[in-house]
């Protein structure tokens, strides 16, 4: 049914595809393939999403600093997505895939609780 309306608007390859995943019953698997594939094109465009999370909502001027120095730092073309989150008290957390860059009071109180306990 899918093949049929959307005949006139995806190529042979993307066909084959979606054939190959109803004859094994996989369509299970494609959230999981979609997300793959947008990783795989923002990686060839050099596009990185950042997660940015704040006690509260950031100024154009904090926004634009972040945006500075995640560009200078990864070289790549940066978007940045925002949460909000009071129980870090104040400063932010970015997010990029593996790498977290921890400039908040919470984490800062952390590492001086544990420096005084040693």
């Amino acid at each position: 049914m899918f093949l049929l309306i959307t005949r006139h608007y995806i190529t042979l390859q993307f066909k084959n595809f979606i054939k190959i995943i109803a004859e094994n019953k996989r369509f299970l698997l494609l959230p999981n393939i979609f997300k793959e594939f947008i990783n795989y094109v923002n990686k060839d465009k050099k596009l990185i999403t950042a997660h940015v999370i704040s006690s509260r909502t950031l100024n154009k001027e904090n926004i634009q600093n972040i945006k500075n120095f995640l560009k200078n730092r990864f070289s790549n073309q940066i978007t940045l997505k925002f949460l909000i989150d009071p129980s870090i008290i104040d400063g932010f957390l970015i997010k990029i895939n593996d790498n977290v860059i921890d400039g908040t009071i919470k984490n800062n109180l952390k590492n001086l609780k544990n420096f005084l306990s040693l």
